[in-house]
């Protein structure tokens, strides 16, 4: 990321405490602006939206009013991991597991606005392990697994249309793979797992990476790298590895393809692996157990972050690995160009400033930018003390240049040209069960982790091909929902950057658990919602300003109101 190109602030420490930020500012409603009953479980959708499983069926409530805008009473049994939003399309997809050994799926693809059937498919068998859309060429992947209670499968592959459900063709991977506890909770947001409670454990792929797509190939990298032709469904070649680190998530990079070579990473040891035949043309050296879940490549090298915090399923709780530290690799050989290991206790993602040729990561203490240039031995081009009471866990670059490291309850604003710090703000914990995983996992997840979100906004912008527009039903509903979205996003350009944290919260008289939204580039407080929930389950729209909450069955909807200083 070109960092220079953005304005800058001037440097000036504020530091204020969640206590002061109470007084200063008036606070927010905390009555709930609607309420609903009976839900098992739930998501918020891009659209604002909210899906509900309930007794009685698939519901989708409106976002703003509650209001149900259609109910499913046919998809009563499906559970919140066999329900996907497909990211850029008005497409959600069900698939009707019921049963615990069931051998076929019915996969359905769900209009959100209208709750109409797009179309339907029986043909996929098993229990889905992953999703993966590929727009650009109106394809769905499924990779399914015959027993979700089982911790290791060797999975099915199915391509299908997206615009029509038609299957394209099937494929059974050639290697048995691990697999990763399914957590509790809305999807991408945060790790709980009943202790206790095996004969509900669900398995999927939720540790590992998601396919690369290329022209006409899927590349894979669960036992190993495994390419296929995305015609065919053909296994082109694959190159065989051990990829697990135990029972910790994520520990692996995505891969990256470039040129005539796949970059991957397994276990500490990257590989550039040839497309055409698999060949292996180099292995770097094995930087330790802590693996490499984050590699990026500038020129003609390839930096990786070594360790971090991983979840670990075994004992149900955040745990940093190590070593940590960076290592620059030559991409045409794979030799060390130079290796930082002066990072200490903790490691964020890191952050590529291409204009000043310098590499930012974060420890325990420190701020630390390595100089690009280097050759043999690094060299901090930046270290500066970040005054964090508790561990950074990820770097956001934000568009006036700066740089914001984050904990789990407190933020700190950087110049990254001259390492001065720009403001600071530390917020109390919020003394709820489970708080820490909620908040570990809610920053992980921007911590450098890949999504399908770049390619969403291509079929957001109507970017879809003549595929697509031979399904004139598909394009018609489709249009609808990008004019809705257009609309959302436009307003969303006038949201600022926002940080939300879960805290100690007090309106007027009222003092208990809530959220508090932090604007990352002003270093201000900028809106609250007191919600009383010692076990929350929260979403936060931030376009909408609107916090959703779980609570024994209960949703409930909470407005989040902007702070105005008090004269």
């Amino acid at each position: 990321m070109d960092i220079k190109m953005y304005f800058r602030i001037p440097a000036k420490i504020v530091v204020i405490s969640a206590i002061f930020l109470c007084f200063v500012f008036t606070s927010a409603a905390s009555d709930p602006v609607w309420n609903y009953k009976g839900a098992k479980w739930y998501q918020l959708l891009e659209s604002g939206n909210v899906v509900v499983g309930t007794k009685k069926g698939l519901e989708m409530l409106h976002g703003p009013t509650g209001e149900r805008m259609w109910r499913r009473s046919d998809l009563r049994s499906v559970d919140e991991v066999e329900v996907f939003q497909l990211e850029g399309t008005p497409l959600l997809l069900v698939a009707d597991n019921t049963g615990s050994r069931k051998r076929r799926t019915r996969l359905t693809a769900v209009d959100t606005l209208s709750g109409d059937t797009v179309w339907r498919t029986d043909k996929i068998k098993g229990f889905t392990a992953l999703v993966a859309p590929f727009y650009e060429r109106d394809l769905l992947i499924f990779l399914t697994i015959r027993d979700n209670r089982r911790n290791r499968d060797r999975p099915e592959i199915y391509a299908h249309r997206l615009s029509t459900g038609e299957q394209l063709w099937d494929n059974e991977y050639p290697d048995t793979v691990e697999l990763y506890r399914v957590g509790e909770g809305p999807r991408h947001g945060y790790e709980s797992f009943r202790k206790g409670d095996e004969d509900k454990e669900r398995y999927d792929l939720s540790g590992e990476n998601p396919p690369v797509f290329e022209g006409d190939s899927m590349f894979l990298t669960y036992a190993g790298l495994h390419r296929y032709d995305l015609n065919t469904g053909r296994l082109v070649c694959k190159n065989e590895y051990d990829i697990t680190d135990g029972s910790l998530k994520n520990t692996n990079s995505q891969a990256i393809a470039r040129g005539e070579i796949v970059y991957t990473s397994a276990k500490g040891i990257v590989r550039a692996i040839r497309k055409s035949d698999c060949s292996t043309r180099w292995k770097s050296d094995d930087y330790g157990d802590g693996g490499i879940p984050e590699m990026m490549v500038h020129g003609n090298v390839i930096y990786g972050r070594t360790g971090g915090q991983f979840f670990s399923i075994k004992r149900n709780e955040w745990k940093t690995t190590g070593p940590v530290g960076v290592v620059a690799l030559d991409a045409g050989t794979g030799e060390s160009v130079w290796r930082y290991t002066k990072a200490k206790d903790s490691i964020t993602n890191m952050v590529l400033d291409t204009a000043k040729n310098r590499l930012f990561v974060a420890d325990k203490k420190y701020l630390i930018g390595l100089d690009l240039n280097a050759r043999g031995k690094t060299k901090e081009a930046l270290r500066v003390k970040h005054k964090l009471d508790r561990v950074p866990v990820s770097l956001v670059a934000q568009r006036n240049g700066n740089i914001v490291v984050r904990a789990i309850q407190d933020l700190v604003s950087f110049n990254p040209s001259t390492g001065k710090i720009g403001w600071a703000l530390e917020f109390d914990a919020p003394g709820v069960s489970g708080w820490r995983k909620f908040a570990m996992s809610a920053l992980a997840i921007t911590a450098g982790v890949v999504t399908y979100k770049l390619q969403a906004a291509y079929v957001r912008e109507g970017h879809f091909n003549s595929v697509w527009r031979t399904n004139k039903r598909f394009l018609n509903f489709f249009s609808k929902y990008q004019r809705l979205m257009r609309k959302r996003f436009a307003t969303s350009r006038q949201v600022g950057n926002i940080f939300y944290i879960l805290t100690t919260v007090k309106s007027g008289k009222k003092k208990g658990t809530g959220v508090v939204g932090v604007d990352m580039l002003r270093g201000r407080t900028a809106a609250q919602v007191l919600f009383k929930d010692k076990t929350p389950r929260y979403q936060v729209d931030e376009f909408d300003g609107r916090l959703f909450n779980l609570n024994k069955g209960k949703i409930s909807a909470y407005m989040i109101e902007p702070y105005q200083s008090r004269k």
